[in-house]
């Protein structure tokens, strides 16, 4: 039943990747060639919209389906589900997407005499949409996973204690991490009971706003912290025995990124050309002077590119991204704009996102 249902939400995705993808066509006039450039990213914002939606469609069905048929969500039902999930997001079917959308164009283009092939770097593009894709789809699963998590510790709760004693269902009884949290105000609540998964933190909601941007700072047992970006904080309402309580979406920072976010909350501003703007609007170009760190940090992420379990065809393509990184650099006076993006086209592997964000943080 779950299987049948899944198949035919891919066939509806499929038809709207098609959809978004003509659409994306219809805005390209050749006789103005900066409609190139914008149809493309038309279609890529487009392609990673629906894939989003798809992801969320995904979610609600096997969620819906799991507790109409009650499932008893152990790790292995969890895992069979999610095995399931998997092969509905292949990420093959969107390179080529990339790939005839930009041969249409061409195609377009053609029909009116003209050459679009070297109107943009495909190579450039083609790199930042499948790391686009690929990041997508990582949240989506992770966001599946963290879903069936939340179910499977409710069915573990549920079996251990008799539903004529349950009363109110304790969140707290599902919380095994102590976590600090630091508002982006400054204030800072220490002390807190949760659950911290890759993707979503679950806390108790209560006496606690959690907003977008504010850090949620685990203190683990070993001594060390890991620290996570609240991106939604999702607050849900009690609802019959289940307390009110916050299923969080989160980004974990690294090292230098957690470092800089703290920073920021006291408006303690570091760096090169580092600056706040209150009220005002800023319409300047912000860039920095070469320096012997930003040279660094992009041999290091060159050698940890090398060394990455990437597919040849992946691992060329990135390197060449920092190739045009390099160059950026080497001009003396790089524009974050320009560094930011080629950034953002880098593969989610090993230690390039630390990296990256290190690089990132020099403007």
């Amino acid at each position: 039943m779950l299987r049948n249902q899944l198949e035919r939400l891919r066939e509806t995705h499929v038809s709207q990747l098609l959809a978004v993808s003509q659409a994306a066509l219809d805005e390209f006039d050749p006789s103005r060639r900066a409609t190139f450039g914008t149809a493309l990213k038309r279609s890529t914002q487009s392609t990673l919209d629906e894939l989003r939606a798809h992801g969320q469609r995904v979610t609600g069905h096997v969620v819906t389906t799991a507790k109409q048929l009650f499932l008893p969500l152990d790790d292995t039902t969890k895992a069979a589900i999610l095995e399931i999930a998997k092969r509905l997001f292949d990420e093959e079917l969107y390179t080529r997407r990339f790939d005839v959308q930009c041969q249409s164009l061409f195609r377009k283009a053609a029909g009116r005499g003209l050459n679009a092939e070297g109107w943009t770097r495909v190579d450039i593009e083609r790199a930042g949409h499948h790391a686009a894709t690929a990041n997508t789809i990582r949240r989506e699963l992770a966001m599946l996973s963290d879903e069936l998590e939340f179910m499977r510790l409710q069915s573990e709760q549920a079996a251990q204690v008799s539903l004529s004693r349950l009363g109110d269902f304790s969140m707290l009884s599902l919380m095994h991490d102590t976590v600090d949290i630091l508002k982006s105000n400054g204030t800072k609540i220490v002390g807190r009971k949760a659950s911290v998964q890759q993707n979503k933190i679950f806390m108790d909601a209560k006496d606690l706003l959690i907003e977008p941007e504010d850090l949620i700072i685990r203190r683990m047992s070993n001594g060390a912290e890991e620290t996570y970006k609240v991106i939604d904080p999702r607050f849900y309402e009690r609802h019959g025995g289940i307390q009110a309580h916050y299923q969080m979406d989160v980004r974990k920072l690294g090292l230098p990124e957690a470092s800089s976010a703290v920073q920021s909350i006291t408006y303690n501003i570091t760096g090169n050309n580092a600056r706040i703007n209150q009220n005002s609007t800023d319409n300047s170009t912000n860039v920095v002077q070469i320096d012997n760190r930003a040279l660094e940090l992009v041999e290091s992420l060159r050698t940890e590119l090398k060394s990455a379990p990437l597919e040849t065809a992946a691992r060329n393509e990135a390197l060449e991204v920092v190739e045009e990184i390099d160059a950026a650099f080497k001009t003396g006076t790089p524009k974050k704009s320009v560094v930011s993006a080629l950034l953002r086209a880098l593969p989610d592997v090993a230690n390039v996102a630390t990296i990256a964000s290190a690089i990132a943080s020099l403007f």
